[in-house]
């Protein structure tokens, strides 16, 4: 799972404005959350945003103790995903497929504290099915951006050095032209 801090804002934007849509669940066409003052959702996106960069910060200093313990050790990279795996555990930080279900639950946490937001009408079920769908279409990125990159080289041969290089090159490019790196 990648989430990539460029996309926070689109991610927060979207879960927050589909949670305003109608619940088709809703026997009177209600929808799952009620912001009545129009200037408090971008207030909302931002809480919901604040949880996915509070993870995404966890992650980081995850990231960095893993490859201090790695270099301290002297082991080699390979060894670097069980180290994260093992610091992650050690704080109790999901990781991997378990991260998306934290993340939900965390936002919907979010929600019921917020102040912006001034009624929750769906249960929660209902609500983390949306939110779901929300980071889904995030997670998708990566593939995405793989896509396009062999399309770009699909004249080389794919395992050999140039191939290699020319991929890297593509991937680079595209996530910086998507704005998902500097």
């Amino acid at each position: 799972m990648k989430l990539y801090p460029a996309l926070i804002p689109n991610i927060s934007r979207d879960a927050i404005t589909r949670l305003l849509e109608k619940n088709p669940a809703s026997e009177e066409g209600q929808t799952y959350i009620t912001i009545e003052d129009q200037n408090k959702i971008p207030e909302a996106e931002k809480d919901v945003g604040a949880v996915i960069r509070s993870y995404l910060e966890v992650d980081r200093e995850i990231q960095e103790e893993a490859q201090r313990t790695l270099k301290s050790k002297g082991l080699e990279y390979k060894e670097l995903g069980a180290i994260k795996r093992g610091v992650a555990q050690r704080r109790n930080h999901p990781m991997g497929d378990d991260a998306i279900d934290f993340l939900v639950n965390q936002v919907i946490e979010a929600l019921y504290a917020s102040n912006n937001i001034d009624e929750i009408w769906a249960e929660d079920h209902e609500l983390r099915r949306q939110v779901v769908l929300v980071f889904r279409n995030y997670l998708t990125v990566d593939e995405e951006v793989d896509k396009e990159a062999r399309r770009r080289i699909k004249n080389l041969q794919e395992g050999t050095l140039d191939w290699e290089v020319a991929y890297d090159e593509q991937v680079s490019r595209i996530k910086r032209v998507k704005g998902l790196i500097k």
